[in-house]
């Protein structure tokens, strides 16, 4: 009904102003385009009397309710207010303007001041008229150009007209970057906030209730999710923005005015610009910090809550006047994570006992979004367990970047490394670490003692083939995580700075994947810092104190192996939580080895386990090449694994380095070697 009656109250105009409607003919011709209606000062002054009455039914309430606020809230004055009723009858009554014969002329502010009769003069009240043509401006668009405001042609969009009939779509170009939250979100308003968020959140709605903040971390969704459920607790409406989408819309000018236009519509409706990064803003080709500008500009005369949602390296206060304050995000302690999937198996429906939401807090350091995926993913498939959760949080998590880091599979356990119980105990007393540090920092208070330096770090040196790396692997396969190996010819580079990019984007891939970071050969960029003697000494020795500095940041599990100990910087040592040392194994040691080397169902005759443990001084490595050898020899020959064949595949390792075995070498199988 609003809609009829604004296009009738510019008809009315229209038909009251002797310039263009001279006849009677006219005027029963406009009068029959709005259904008859007797268009005359006492039509006008009715229908304004609606507008203003509030004991009228509830629909028609609402309509004229948001009608006025509308007026009031862009500051519209009485040319203002006919410039939207013609704008409204240029939509819905375009006859009007063929019967006066205008109907290819633009609709502006000027022409309507002609068309009304409401007593202005172009001339004499240009400058009010211009006034009111940049209030208007806040409602309408106005066709962009170098002329006066009040010359520029604009229209009824689709989205007043939607607004004026209680509709509260976003229009299509805004609905590409933004979303409405509204604070009545009784889920998010339900989800756990731990205890720094909550006492973010307190302070933020005591200090800055309308201010505007920058919220500074590391992953934005964590960011977000913060934002809305301060929406739920402080009952704010909110406009979420994302800034990359914004950016990439073809014309920003028309969606910053509709993004601001939406601000006004709800007075008292802030807006948050999430996804604001570093990255982002330096982008020449997106033209963002520019873009950034504009938008922060347009909002800052608006009387609005305002959020910005950035990575811990963007700066946006450069670009505004705008007072705003910067917090820092906290991180999520082992304890929220706990309560996190706790919350996220109760919503999600997962099984009781499916989940041990201690275990998955404490091994996996994952966003709330991704932890109610992995819940729900558990539940969708119906499993349970340590694996399943496993399987179900790799799932959701996005794989690093090839070249520089690579995932390796693996699937040794404990008992297929043979290694002295002593080292075995070091590797479980890892596994400890990681599987205990909600108790022992959280829960035992240990965090307030040592509040960085947190991480996991083991240092496993020893000859080559002793069984480091697999060593690696039992800790990924007995902790259920990720493993990612460093691709060390990938990440040195020549060029000054670019190591330490590279680590730097693996470090943080790592804290995100909540994955083992496993540096093979790691002495050749952990070694020793030497005196400096020209500019290389200088910036070698630069890059090893970055990583010195970013392995005590790191909160997680890094892995570092080397076969020469003594290449390694003292501080690294110092850093490392521990120590693991591999030796050559003895011959009882060597014995399992060989034995456990061949597959179950590999056929063998005759094999003297015993002699070749007791004869031969090798490391495990050398060791299931050999085995690996004699099966493909005995393979093609068609027969089972015989000692000729292994003592063959012996002779021809030895070759490979350097070192020719003669017959008396074999001891008592000598005689098996005269004629090979």
């Amino acid at each position: 009904m609003i809609l009829e009656i604004l296009a009738a109250r510019a008809a009315a105009r229209l038909a009251a102003n002797p310039i263009f409607v001279k006849t009677g003919a006219q005027r029963r011709a406009i009068e029959h385009i709005v259904d008859d209606l007797t268009l005359d000062a006492a039509f006008l002054e009715e229908s304004r009397a609606y507008l203003l009455e509030l004991d009228r039914d509830e629909e028609g309430f609402g309509e004229a309710q948001r009608c006025r606020f509308l007026i009031r809230s862009f500051g519209l004055g009485e040319l203002g207010e006919t410039a939207l009723e013609f704008a409204v009858a240029r939509r819905y009554l375009p006859g009007i303007w063929d019967v006066i014969g205008h109907a290819k002329e633009p609709l502006t502010l000027e022409n309507i001041v002609a068309w009304s009769g409401i007593g202005l003069s172009v001339t004499d009240d240009y400058d009010a008229i211009e006034e009111e043509a940049h209030r208007l401006a806040r409602a309408v668009y106005l066709a962009p150009g170098a002329e006066a405001h009040c010359r520029r042609p604009f229209e009824a969009d689709a989205r007043l007209i939607d607004y004026l009939l209680l509709r509260d779509e976003l229009s299509d170009g805004v609905e590409k970057c933004c979303r409405a939250v509204s604070g009545t979100d009784v889920r998010a308003a339900a989800q756990p906030v731990h205890e720094s968020f909550a006492r973010l959140l307190a302070e933020l709605r005591e200090k800055e209730p309308r201010g505007w903040v920058q919220l500074s971390g590391e992953d934005a969704g964590e960011e977000v999710d913060l934002v809305e459920q301060m929406c739920a607790r402080t009952q704010t409406d909110l406009l979420f923005i994302d800034f990359g989408g914004f950016c990439e819309q073809p014309d920003t000018d028309r969606l910053v005015w509709e993004l601001r236009r939406e601000l006004l519509f709800y007075h008292g409706t802030g807006a948050c610009l999430h996804h604001i990064t570093r990255e982002t803003l330096e982008d020449e080709a997106l033209d963002a910090a520019k873009k950034l500008d504009k938008l922060l500009r347009a909002f800052e005369p608006l009387d609005v809550p305002f959020v910005l949602c950035t990575d811990g390296e963007a700066a946006v206060i450069p670009h505004t006047e705008h007072p705003m304050r910067r917090v820092e995000l906290p991180r999520y302690t082992c304890a929220d994570r706990i309560a996190l999937w706790r919350w996220a198996c109760e919503t999600e429906r997962v099984p009781d006992g499916a989940v041990d939401c201690l275990d998955a807090g404490t091994r996996f350091r994952l966003t709330r979004g991704e932890t109610a995926k992995a819940a729900r993913l558990i539940a969708s498939r119906g499993e349970s367990g340590s694996p399943a959760l496993a399987r179900a949080c790799a799932d959701v998590l996005p794989p690093p970047r090839q070249g520089s880091i690579q995932h390796v599979r693996v699937s040794y356990t404990l008992d297929d490394l043979k290694l002295p119980e002593d080292q075995k105990k070091r590797l479980r007393s890892l596994c400890a670490h990681v599987r205990y540090r909600h108790l022992v920092y959280d829960e035992w208070g240990m965090d307030a003692k040592y509040p960085y330096g947190r991480n996991v770090s083991a240092l496993l040196v020893g000859p080559p083939g002793t069984g480091k790396t697999m060593a690696v692997h039992v800790l990924s396969n007995m902790l259920e995580l990720p493993l990612y190996q460093i691709n060390l010819s990938q990440v040195v580079d020549k060029y000054i700075g670019e190591t330490e990019k590279r680590l730097e984007e693996i470090f943080r891939i790592a804290e995100k994947s909540n994955s083992i970071l496993f540096f093979d050969e790691a002495d050749s960029i952990f070694g020793k810092r030497s005196e400096v003697n020209d500019s290389k000494d200088k910036y070698a020795n630069t890059e090893v104190s970055y990583i010195l500095q970013r392995i005590e940041q790191f909160d997680g599990i890094v892995i570092l192996a080397t076969n020469y100990k003594r290449n390694i910087d003292e501080a690294f040592m110092r850093r490392m939580r521990y120590l693991i040392e591999f030796q050559l194994p003895g011959a009882q040691l060597r014995g399992q080895i060989w034995r456990s080397a061949f597959g179950k169902n590999v056929p063998m005759v005759d094999i003297d386990f015993d002699y070749l443990a007791r004869q031969f001084d090798l490391a495990g490595g050398a060791i299931k090449n050999i085995v690996l050898n004699a099966t493909f020899l005995a393979a093609d020959e068609g027969s089972p694994v015989t000692m000729r064949h292994i003592l063959v595949s012996l002779r021809d390792d030895s070759l490979k380095l350097g070192k020719t075995m003669l017959p008396q070498d074999f001891a008592e199988y000598a005689h098996r070697m005269q004629d090979l």
